[in-house]
């Protein structure tokens, strides 16, 4: 999860200069920017693929509260993306109505501890990122499945994994059982 972060110019969490790279499950939710991407700013020439993202809440004083982007950005399916007003944002080869949710509420909690070793943003009651995900399953960047959400609380709960980096319904694994 990437909260309440903030940047004097561009990407209030995260500011992707070059290269590339895949957001997997992630929750970006309540960083805040000066300029462009409240969230999320991707530079020019930059090959990125989010799936199974939530990216809203973010706010921008400049373009894209939630997303700016000088290259498209691919999407691997199954995001719940606020305002993507500031990113061009690709659907997945096959999918040309998308899989992804835009313009909702995820309806997220404040970042807190809600077990395991970090704070999370726990999806509350009736966030429509609840048995979202992708129904292969969710995965890591090469394909494999991920078990366990940030917390280390096992997932999927119900008949598909959550959307983000909190699977609702689970408790963290104990390690002292």
């Amino acid at each position: 999860s990437f909260a309440n972060n903030s940047a004097g110019g561009e990407g209030g969490a995260i500011w992707v200069s070059t290269g590339a790279g895949t957001f997997n499950n992630l929750t970006i939710s309540g960083n805040g920017a000066d300029g462009d991407g409240g969230g999320v700013f991707f530079q020019s020439f930059v090959t990125f693929e989010m799936r199974n993202t939530i990216l809203a809440g973010n706010e921008s004083l400049s373009a894209g509260p939630d997303c700016s982007s000088a290259s498209n950005v691919a999407s691997g399916g199954y995001n719940l993306i606020g305002d993507a007003g500031g990113c061009a944002i690709v659907p997945p080869e096959g999918d040309p109505s998308s899989t992804d949710l835009y313009g909702v509420d995820p309806l997220l909690a404040g970042l807190a501890d809600n077990g395991g070793p970090t704070e999370t943003l726990a999806l509350l009651a009736g966030s429509p990122a609840i048995d979202g995900g992708d129904p292969a399953g969710c995965t890591d960047e090469d394909g494999n499945p991920l078990t366990v959400d940030q917390r280390g609380a096992p997932r999927p709960q119900g008949d598909r994994c959550d959307i983000g980096a909190f699977e609702f319904g689970s408790a963290p694994f104990d390690s002292s059982d």
